[in-house]
């Protein structure tokens, strides 16, 4: 019988929706997963507390990374830590997003700024 192989997975934006969702499917998987979540031990604790207790409630373990990636320093930082404990990432899911709803023509250009900076200059960063 093949036995299925433990990947180190990295998930942006897993302290709400789903990236939530998918660190904890993952984890309790049994997958070796990294919840980059801002700020997880000041503004963003009770996130980072939840989904730790959520996955160690199912005899499983997760690792939360304080990862922003609006910061280069940030996403150097947490994938350093990754790599110096696991070896290597298999998989990197890009969560972290923002979304406007409504006209673009409504929107301000630093609102627009603001959303390409997350939604594809937050990934670029990290990778």
């Amino acid at each position: 019988m093949k036995t299925k192989k433990q990947l180190t997975i990295l998930i942006t934006g897993a302290g709400s929706g789903m990236g939530l969702h998918t660190a904890q499917t993952l984890a309790v998987k049994g997958h070796n997963v990294y919840a980059g979540i801002r700020d997880p031990k000041g503004r963003n604790s009770h996130k980072s507390t939840a989904l730790k207790q959520f996955v160690e409630s199912k005899l499983k373990k997760i690792e939360i990374v304080d990862l922003d990636i609006h910061l280069e320093e940030s996403c150097t930082d947490a994938i350093k830590k990754i790599i110096e404990k696991e070896g290597t990432i298999d998989v990197v899911i890009h969560n972290a997003a923002h979304l406007f709803i409504g006209y673009s023509e409504a929107f301000t250009p630093e609102q627009i700024a603001s959303s390409i900076n997350t939604n594809v200059l937050g990934a670029h960063r990290l990778n």
